[in-house]
């Protein structure tokens, strides 16, 4: 491609489509100063995907535009610490709150919290390394190291990294007893201070319908805050060696409905697998270079990528936000939705998958509005034929550029038999 490209980024074998954030529509974008979007390592194939790579990243800075329009500006409202305001119009479509979704919320922070305090036990220093810290601020004493009047920094930093490791367990038992004594200070006022960036993340996972400090924000913020105690508690009593400590709360307790889904099955997989039998009766030899994004576009929507886990939910909300995002319902539907079904059809086809659940999921496309008679009128066709039939080739000396007599009949008559049937009656 000649020329350097408009909103191009190169690194390191890598290309990606790029657009700058105009300065007052950063806060709809968590204050980033660009958007971009990866287009691979293949520069011929990103070269080709770049335009509409740029498109889509344009349309994101369109509505984030009108969006400033119809909402109040962030400098005007107090976000939650560590959520940062996002226009709805950019945001994925959202579910409401269950109350699977609260047990799963109350046990997986419950069993996070405990498997970071074991993770951070099995970091601490042992006797071993706390012992060989010592004799090395021994060292230090004897070296005169400690000695006030050669050094001030060395008199109070020649044991500093025997009393780290030292004080390690200490510390970290303080430090744990501090965060209880908040939570439970805090969830008798009522609020969610401690446990928010946990409850955002949630939220965004499941992709919930919840706002920031509404009701329901807050009862989910509270169960966060009492499955926490609960493992703070836990992790107090391994202090004391008792390792046999169970929840006491009544709502801390695993999720009641565990679904046995199987062993996961791979979406991209799948779709490798019927693009490579597609190849072999001839068909798809791009490589489903074009169903590629939407593959792509499925799974960064849903987060992850096991097709037996993606619901008749994941997909209406995918073609929803497909349209929020700006794309036409005709290319959601001839492209988005085909390359999607097609793949899960052959799935649940070769037992692959229990069901399709793409089965229903379609999109409505509005008519053509057309504003006149199909083909051309008399007037336009005489104007077409007295241009072809009137052709004549540009003349020049040089034998080599002269234009072909086939290719002078081609432009003098193709153009007369395309019109023998597109010919509509004359509007009066």
């Amino acid at each position: 491609m000649a020329g350097k490209l408009r909103h191009w980024k190169e690194k390191d074998g890598r290309y990606w489509a790029r657009i700058s954030i105009p300065a007052e529509l950063k806060p709809f974008f968590g204050n980033k100063t660009q958007l971009t979007e990866p287009l691979g390592g293949d520069k011929r194939i990103a070269e080709d995907n770049h335009p509409a790579a740029v498109a889509r990243l344009k349309a994101q800075i369109k509505q984030a535009r009108a969006a400033l329009d119809t909402h109040t500006p962030q400098a005007e409202v107090a976000p939650v610490p560590s959520v940062p305001p996002v226009p709805p119009a950019l945001a994925a479509p959202r579910r409401e709150l269950t109350q699977s979704d609260f047990e799963h919320a109350v046990w997986d922070h419950y069993t996070k919290v405990i498997q970071q305090d074991a993770e951070k036990r099995a970091a601490m220093p042992t006797e071993e390394e706390i012992a060989e810290e010592l004799e090395k601020a021994y060292k230090r004493i004897e070296a005169g190291e400690a000695d006030p009047s050669k050094s001030i920094a060395g008199f109070f930093n020649y044991d500093i990294d025997y009393q780290l490791k030292a004080g390690a367990r200490y510390h970290d038992e303080r430090l744990r007893t501090k965060k209880l004594e908040a939570l439970r200070a805090e969830i008798s006022s009522g609020k969610t201070r401690l446990v928010d960036v946990a409850v955002q993340e949630f939220v965004d996972q499941r992709k919930l319908d919840v706002a920031p400090g509404s009701p329901q924000w807050r009862d989910l913020g509270q169960k966060f805050m009492r499955a926490e105690i609960e493992a703070l508690e836990r992790t107090r009593e391994l202090d004391q060696g008792d390792f046999g400590g169970a929840p006491k709360d009544p709502i801390v307790r695993p999720p009641s409905k565990v679904v046995d889904e199987g062993e996961p099955v791979s979406f991209w997989g799948l779709f490798e697998t019927y693009i490579e039998k597609k190849q072999k009766v001839g068909k798809h030899m791009d490589g489903g270079a074009n169903w590629a994004v939407p593959i792509r576009s499925l799974i960064d929507f849903v987060g992850h990528d096991d097709a037996r886990r993606i619901k008749h939910e994941d997909l209406t909300g995918w073609r929803d936000f497909l349209e929020a995002e700006g794309k036409s319902p005709k290319t959601i539907r001839d492209k988005y939705l085909v390359a999607v079904r097609a793949v899960l059809r052959k799935a649940l086809k070769e037992r692959k998958l229990p069901t399709n659940e793409m089965a229903d999921v379609e999109q409505e496309v509005p008519k053509k509005v057309r504003t006149r008679e199909s083909g051309f009128t008399t007037r336009e066709a005489v104007r077409i034929l007295k241009a072809s039939l009137n052709y004549q080739p540009k003349e020049t000396a040089h034998p080599s550029h002269r234009e072909s007599t086939h290719i002078t009949a081609a432009k003098r008559w193709v153009p007369f038999c395309a019109l023998c049937h597109q010919v509509a009656p004359e509007t009066p």
